[in-house]
């Protein structure tokens, strides 16, 4: 009998958590933000500004510039 007690109070912080992340799921869907969020992910992912950096530290020239060049052209 007290090791049943137990198994419940185990599952109930569970089911509580489970029950709160569930709600949030829902309205961030509900919400039109949802898209946005994925929209402002993608230029964020475009613009790469690390590897100039990298180049500039090596003393090596931008690459990116001549293949939007050929990519214009």
């Amino acid at each position: 009998m007290a090791s049943g007690s137990r198994r419940r109070e185990g599952k109930s912080p569970e089911l509580l958590e489970l029950s709160e992340e569930g709600e949030l799921m829902p309205q961030q869907q509900q919400q039109p933000r949802a898209p946005k969020a994925r929209q402002t992910i993608l230029p964020f992912v475009e613009p790469p500004i690390p590897r100039p950096s990298k180049y500039k530290e090596f003393g090596l020239p931008e690459p990116k510039k001549q293949l939007s060049i050929k990519v214009m052209e």
